[in-house]
């Protein structure tokens, strides 16, 4: 995605770090020496920030830059998928002196109430893998251009929040993936004891 000729951001968003997911954070950084006013920041930037609002929609669009997850669970099922890592912020000095990234925890989740009377379902997702990040324990480790595989947990579950099912799946960009929910669709109706 080229966003737009002139875009500028100072700031890479970490949820495209954390899903490979489409995401930026718009930041007008005008020219030193410029005053920092409505009219600078706002109207004279407008046109770049259109142009790249419209970018970003039309690629958000794309089923090539989205995975997908396509089954069929019971009408009234709620299907959760979620996961957690741990990431670590740019190094920075610590109380101790040293300088070093601070770690923290970071979940993921969305969840898809199926409406079908059928079942069917087809939900656009983020992909599962997601980049190597270049702050890690150790440090800066630049220029990664690799990708985690660690895949989605999916839950089937009543609207009550019981989980009648839970399985990984692993989906990338411009991939369908057809998962198995006969589980979830034996139990959905039982009582619960």
């Amino acid at each position: 995605m080229d966003l737009a000729a002139g875009w500028r951001s100072g700031a890479r968003d970490p949820f495209a770090t954390t899903s490979r997911g489409l995401a930026f954070t718009a930041e007008t950084c005008p020219d030193p020496g410029v005053e920092r006013t409505f009219q600078t920041q706002v109207v004279d930037t407008y046109a770049e920030h259109r142009l790249a609002m419209f970018e970003a929609l039309e690629t958000t669009a794309d089923p090539d830059q989205h995975g997908v997850i396509e089954g069929r669970a019971p009408k009234g099922a709620v299907l959760r998928i979620r996961k957690s890592f741990t990431m670590y912020t740019q190094p920075h000095l610590q109380s101790d002196g040293t300088t070093r990234p601070t770690p923290f925890d970071t979940t993921l989740t969305s969840d898809l109430k199926v409406s079908r009377s059928n079942g069917r379902f087809s939900w656009a997702v983020n992909p599962s893998y997601r980049p190597v990040p270049p702050y890690q324990t150790g440090g800066v480790q630049p220029n990664q251009t690799g990708f985690y595989r660690e895949p989605w947990i999916l839950t089937c579950e009543r609207p009550d929040g019981t989980v009648l099912q839970r399985t990984p799946v692993n989906v990338n960009l411009g991939q369908r993936v057809t998962v198995d929910l006969k589980q979830c669709s034996r139990n959905f109706h039982r009582k619960s004891h």
